[in-house]
């Protein structure tokens, strides 16, 4: 009976720190910091409010989703997406702004609106070319 309720407890621990082990991969992939990405938002960019919907199709809010291709300072391009809820279009991207993203592996953790001059020189020259 004892040899039993070892082996149950060895067996239920190993399962319990496997588990762990991927808890910890899913959530290190999904929502720890990977690397920043920039963005340069282009001339034509819209700057009008759209409604928001949810998975469903049901209007949830106002504002806008915005969805790119962002540059890493080692050139790596990555496609971004994210919304911004507001109703005031003054709060939305406005062209010619500079985004600094902070990305995991899997999703944008968060936006910065930089100025030119704290995009990386070599990140800089191939937002300008793209935009040409």
């Amino acid at each position: 009976m004892k040899k039993k309720n070892m082996f149950i407890s060895i067996v239920a621990l190993v399962l319990f720190f496997t588990g762990l082990f991927f808890v910890k991969q899913y959530n290190d992939g999904r929502y720890a910091h990977d690397d920043y990405f920039y963005y340069k938002v282009p001339a034509d960019q819209s700057t009008e409010i759209e409604d928001l919907f949810d998975d469903s199709g049901k209007i949830v809010d106002k504002g806008k989703e915005y969805k790119f291709i962002a540059i890493s300072e080692n050139g790596e391009e990555r496609e971004v997406t994210f919304t911004i809820q507001t109703k005031d279009s003054e709060k939305l991207l406005q062209p010619g702004q500079y985004l600094k993203i902070a990305m995991s592996k899997e999703l944008s953790l968060s936006e910065k609106i930089i100025s030119e001059s704290d995009v990386p020189k070599s990140v800089l020259a191939k937002l300008n070319s793209k935009e040409n």
